[in-house]
This record gives C-alpha cells, structure tokens and sequence, in this order.
C-alpha cells in the first residue's frame, strides 16, 4: 500500500491558508490582543476531543463562535497548524514556549503531541527545566498526561529535594505532587525536615489558623489535621531523632491519631517495647562517592598566582558570570617575563613584551598579601617622545582574593579612550592610573590611584606608591580544541552552522564547548562502546577523518542518540545536517541539511547514523562507515563516491554553551 501523507498534509494546510468555505470563527486572546482564525467544524471535531465539546454550540449566521481568551495567538496558531497538517515547528519557539505548547496541546486533548513536546523539553531543554524546576515540578502533576516529565522530575528531586522544599513557591505545590514526594522511598531528606515542611504546607492551605501554634485552638488543630489526613501517613516517624520528635512533631501532637503519637512517645523512652503502629521503612540513603580530582587544564608557570587565579581571569575575560573550574581553563598562560628572573626595568619590559596582544600583568605588593594585576588585549609599545593614550573596551585591572581579601576585586574600563598609556620605553605597562610609576623612582616601583570616571572600582584601599616582591607578564592564548581531527576554524564553522549564521564565527567568539565524549582510537569503535558513553546525551557532533584521504566528514543531532534492542526507528528533527569540512583537497566545507525531517535520524542497536549516512554494519568491521546520496532526504552530496570505506578516527563531541 502506497502512502502519501506529505501531500494529504500539505492540502490540509493550503485548505486552513485558504479559508475556503470556513464555518468557524475562533477568538484568540484578550483585549487589546485579539486575534480571529478562521477554520472549518468537520476538521476541528474530528481532530480534537475539546473542539467536539465546544462545536455543539450553537450557530449565528451559520459561523459558530468560539473564544480562547487564556491562550496567545502565537501558541493557537502552532496547534491550529498541527490539526490540519499534523507538522509542529519549533524552531522560532524556546523552552518555556514548549511548555505552554504543552499544556495548551493536553487542553485541547491532542494526546500525541503531548507526548511528543514533553520528549523535546527533556532532550532538548533539560538545562533550563532545572533552572525552573519548582515551576515544571507543579506542573507536572497538573494532569495525569504528563507522567513523562513528572518521571524525569522526579528523577532529580530524589536527589536534590530541596529543589522544591526550599522553593518560594512550595506551599502552592498541589497535593498529589506533595504526596509523591512523602511517598518516595528514595527522598534524601532528614525526616525532620519533612515533617516541617509538612507542617509549613499544611498551615499554608488552611485558612485562619494564628501564626503562634500556642494559641490555636481545639478546632485550628482540627481543620489542619483535615488539611493533611493525606500527607500524614506518609511521613516516617519512627525514623525523626528523640530530639526532634520532642522539639518538632509533640507541638502538633493533636493532628495525629492518639495511638500514633503514643507510639511515637513510647519508641522515644522505650526503644525496644513494641507497639501496635505500622512502621515505615526508612528512606534509602545513597551512598556518596566523592568524584576523582579534576586534572588542572593548563600548567601555570608563575610564583604569584593560582590556578584558582588563573580560572578566575579567565572568565573575566570571557566575561563569564561563573568562575571556570581548573579543570576547564580555555587559556593557556604563556610566560613572558618575571622580573625576579628578567629583570625590573622598562627596556626588558618592552623588549620581551612589545607587539603580542592579550596579556596579563600580575604583581606582588612587598610585605603584603596584595597581588594586582591588569589584562590588556591589545598590545604594549613605546613612544619616542610625549605619550598616548590606546582606546579598549576590553582591558581591566584586578586585586586577587588572598590571605586578607575574600573576594576578588574586579574593576573593568569605563572610559575607553584612555584605557591603555603608552610612555617612554624606560616606563613598564601602565593601565590609567596603575602601573610603574617612573623608572627615576626605581626599577620596581609602582603607583595606583584611583579616578571613578575611568575604571568601575578601586582596586586598592591606598594611593601611595609602593614596591613589589616582584612580578610577571603572560600572553593569554586560547587553547586549542581537544580534537586529533577537527581544528577551531572547523569547530567555529560548525558552531555557525548550528545557529544558521549567517557568517562563520571568529574563533575567539565561538558560543559554544565542544566536549568530547568518545575517540575511536582511544575509547574503541564498537557500537556498545557509542551507545555507552554518547547515549541520551543532546546536541552531539561527530566527526570522522577517513582513511587514506583528507575526507573530514560528520553530522549534528540536536536530538540524543538511543540504543535501540528489537527493530529500529526513524526520529523527526528539522535541524541536524550532515557535512564535509574543507581541508587540502575540498576549499570549501559541505553543509547538507536535512529535508525530508521525518527521516533525519536513525536509530538501532549499531552506531550512529543519519539518514544514508553512518557504520555501515558492526558485522563488517568496528571503524568500517557507509555514505550513499538520495536527494530527498538531505540537501547536498557530501562525498562524490558512494561505498563503503573506513576511518583513521572518529570522534563525538557534546556542544554546550558558554556559560
């Protein structure tokens, strides 16, 4: 039997552009926001279980009227799309988008894409579900529908409970998500914390209780015992300290049943006299395994500063709002000079240091704690006679958090046209207002003052002159990327190629990490080998460099690879591409993004694999790949021979953003 869905779709959607013989009007919105759709009844009865609930309303001129005032334009004109041509495009649409497009989806009970959306938020979104994790845990539990969300969700509370116990909004959390949590053997929370936060909910839903519990009266415990009867046989009370019971749960002794609370008291005098309660078992506590130490990036080669320094000025340089760890330094600190080693004066200065951009000044202030410091991105020279002024937008100065200073103090340039000071060449670096005060003073002499309208902060509770013990330049280089196949030009290209710019990145402004999951040579190329280590992991690029060639080729899912046990599967996804990077023999990279969405990736028991693109058989050897051309899958060829060949390598990345 032939099938022909795509066009059936695509006559559903001109039929709902059209408006042809249309007999629905459907007001969207609220005022001043209103916007109408036009649609037709057979479509919407037959396509959604609400709109044959609404449709039995009752005609004016032959239009039937309906009106959506809680939902927007923008989420109803995706679902209206959807029941016409069964096609949802998300590409214009964030995470938080999703999820008002699912809970709009289960309203109009359209069960296939409720399933479907929840899939993207947790492949695609899985970051920004936990930074709103209280928020998509309520929600979560709304319907019954999004059992596949509150699953993930309830992975991670098991974990971190204070996810939503310590949340703002905890006592707006309904009751059967409450009780989920009080019914979780693996909740690794002290019971005594559950029982408070029990409490803090139970008082939070019931109306006109005092805030002192000491003047409640017979009925307040009443109506809080109501509140509760739910939640009160779910909280372990033989697993609370003597201390606690005594202390937390005795004030609140009226809402429990009297045999419960005798029991209660009893274990807490008399631990071995039995009792006629049930007990719960006790929460699981998992067993933590500390982490193995992270291995520090870089190796720095200075008697001044950190590693922890370092990480700290390499995110100011990236202006990060998060401190790298040493582990992730994306710099290398080339050192240039030490003055203990090279000497103190300017002409040495000037000689090792001239005409190289990005570099790092560090000091340490004599008999003090002090280490200041400044980052010029552009370079350092000397002028002949008079002096200038360089403008930089970029450049900053810095005190480091040591023995006496907690914190760092970051103090970046507020007028840039006189960020930089170029002097004589017997003058070292100078920042406006910091820097070698004048090689007459001596040769390690440096001065600060502070001036409010050219960097942000002082950096310095003093403005006198002072000596160093002795300081140090480094060039600040951009490390390269952790790839035996692909270079940062390739990972800016492919970066571009990701957020469909329109240009290729700068290298030094590449938005994303490349972190790699898997090299062949290093890890294997067996397919359990993939499926273990590059599994369920989102936005994966691999790349291969094939044998006995300067083929560079690979491809990007947005989505996450799966081990497929019994048959396969096709995934939908308008945005993966595959790709042949430029190298000695091909000028220009392939980009070849997929068409045919419903067919873009595949998944199986074997490696990965694009539509017509991956390891050919894990029966025909563990590196040996296949590649063959059908146009109406991806847009372009990406090699010009379609067998079957084997590769050098291979390599999968994970792409993060910068944070």
């Amino acid at each position: 039997m032939i099938k022909f869905y795509d066009k059936l779709s695509q006559d559903f959607s001109k039929l709902l552009e059209s408006e042809y013989n249309y007999d629905t009007i459907i007001e969207v919105g609220e005022q001043p926001n209103i916007k109408l759709f036009k649609a037709h009844s057979v479509v919407l009865y037959q396509r959604s279980l609400y709109f044959q609930l609404k449709l039995t309303d009752t005609k004016k001129n032959n239009i039937i009227n309906i009106k959506l005032p809680h939902i927007s334009d923008k989420i109803f004109n995706i679902i209206l799309k959807y029941i016409y041509g069964g096609t949802i495009s998300l590409e214009s649409i964030d995470a938080s988008g999703i999820l008002d497009l699912l809970i709009a989806f289960n309203e109009f009970n359209i069960s296939e894409s409720v399933e479907y959306l929840q899939s993207c938020l947790i492949d695609d979104n899985a970051s920004w579900l936990r930074l709103n994790f209280s928020h998509v845990y309520q929600i979560s539990f709304l319907n019954e529908n999004f059992k596949t969300l509150q699953q993930f969700c309830n992975k991670i509370v098991e974990k971190h409970p204070n996810l939503i116990f310590d949340s703002d909004d905890f006592t707006t959390l309904q009751e059967n998500a409450l009780i989920s949590l009080l019914k979780n053997d693996d909740l690794q929370l002290e019971e005594s914390k559950i029982w408070d936060k029990v409490i803090l909910w139970g008082k939070a839903q019931t109306p006109n209780l005092p805030s002192n519990y000491e003047q409640w009266t017979k009925e307040n415990f009443k109506s809080l015992k109501t509140t509760l009867q739910n939640c009160l046989p779910h909280i372990r009370y033989f697993q609370i300290s003597n201390d606690d019971v005594l202390e937390k749960v005795k004030p609140y002794k009226k809402i429990l049943e009297k045999n419960l609370w005798d029991d209660i008291f009893t274990k807490c005098v008399s631990p071995n006299k039995p009792i006629t309660s049930t007990i719960l078992p006790p929460r699981k506590k998992l067993s933590i395994q500390l982490p193995p130490r992270k291995s520090p990036a870089i190796t720095l080669s200075s008697s001044i500063i950190t590693l922890d320094h370092a990480a700290e000025i390499s995110s100011w340089i990236d202006r990060r709002s998060t401190i790298y760890d040493i582990s992730e330094i994306p710099y290398e600190f080339k050192l240039l000079l030490r003055g203990s080693r090279d000497g103190f004066d300017g002409k040495i200065f000037h000689k090792l240091c001239d005409n190289i951009p990005n570099t790092i000044v560090v000091l340490k202030v004599k008999n003090s704690d002090e280490i200041l410091g400044g980052y010029n991105p552009l370079t350092w020279t000397f002028v002949n006679s008079g002096y200038r002024y360089i403008e930089t937008t970029d450049s900053f100065f810095f005190s480091l958090k040591n023995g006496n200073l907690k914190e760092s103090i970051l103090s970046r340039v507020i007028n840039s046209s006189t960020a930089i000071y170029y002097d004589h060449q017997d003058r070292g670096p100078w920042f406006y207002h910091f820097g070698v005060n004048d090689h007459h003073s001596g040769p390690n002499k440096w001065q600060y003052y502070c001036q409010d309208n050219n960097y942000q902060l002082p950096i310095r509770s003093t403005q006198d002159n002072f000596s160093v013990d002795d300081y140090e330049v480094f060039q600040i280089t951009r490390k390269s990327l952790s790839s035996s196949i692909i270079t940062l030009e390739h990972a800016a290209e492919i970066s571009s190629w990701i957020d469909r710019h329109p240009t290729i990145y700068d290298i030094t402004k590449i938005p994303y990490e490349f972190k790699l999951l898997l090299r062949g040579s290093r890890d294997g190329f067996d397919g359990k080998i993939f499926h273990k280590l590059c599994d369920n992991i989102p936005n994966t690029i691999i790349v291969l460099k094939v044998k006995n060639s300067d083929e560079i080729l690979g491809g990007y899912n947005p989505l996450s690879w799966k081990f497929v046990n019994e048959g396969d599967g096709y995934i939908e996804t308008t945005d993966s591409f595959i790709f042949s990077l430029k190298n000695g023999n091909l000028k220009e990279s392939i980009l070849s993004r997929v068409i045919n969405s419903l067919y873009a990736i595949y998944y199986s028991d074997q490696d990965p694999w694009f539509y017509h693109f991956g390891v050919n058989d894990h029966h025909s050897g563990p590196n040996k790949w296949q590649y063959y051309y059908q146009d109406n899958n991806y847009q372009l060829p990406i090699r010009n021979t379609q067998d079957n060949f084997s590769v050098d390598d291979y390599e999968v990345f994970q792409i993060c953003n910068k944070v």
